[in-house]
């Protein structure tokens, strides 16, 4: 378990590192710009890999969007308040855990230091990754009519 825990950090640190150099905060309104080299989860949508924008929805700090730059790739999330601002970042990140061979992402930190995560257990992860396999199936099935 502890050998497991490890392995867990190190692909967290290392996926938040890639995400965060390459992450800038473009305004003061939770908006983010980030390059993420691989595809990744939120909720049930599958983001290829590639440039994307997570901003604040609205007056609403607990609703974020994810867009891809060119606006094909669209996801929403509902986030709860991490941590408080502890001291101010030079450089906003995303945050993922890998669960099987996939990344979710599960938090997102603002250069003034707030985080918001999104709510991830295995269970929901799970859940998630079946629903779209689900969803895949019938899509295939509807093809092949």
């Amino acid at each position: 378990m502890q050998k497991r825990w490890i392995e867990w950090s190190r692909v967290m640190a290392a996926a938040s590192l890639l995400v965060g150099g390459a992450s800038s905060a473009r305004a003061q309104h939770e908006r983010i710009v980030s390059s993420v080299p691989f595809a990744f989860m939120v909720g049930q949508t599958e983001l290829p890999a590639g440039s994307y924008e997570v901003r604040q929805e609205g007056a609403d700090p607990t609703i974020v969007s994810i867009v891809g730059d060119d606006g094909r790739y669209v996801a929403n999330a509902i986030t709860i308040a991490a941590r408080a601002a502890a001291s101010k970042r030079s450089e906003s990140s995303l945050v993922f855990r890998k669960f099987g061979n996939e990344y979710f992402l599960e938090r997102v930190v603002s250069a003034d230091g707030s985080e918001r995560d999104i709510v991830l257990t295995p269970e929901r992860m799970a859940r998630d990754l079946a629903r779209r396999a689900a969803s895949a199936s019938a899509a295939a099935a509807e093809d092949s009519r």
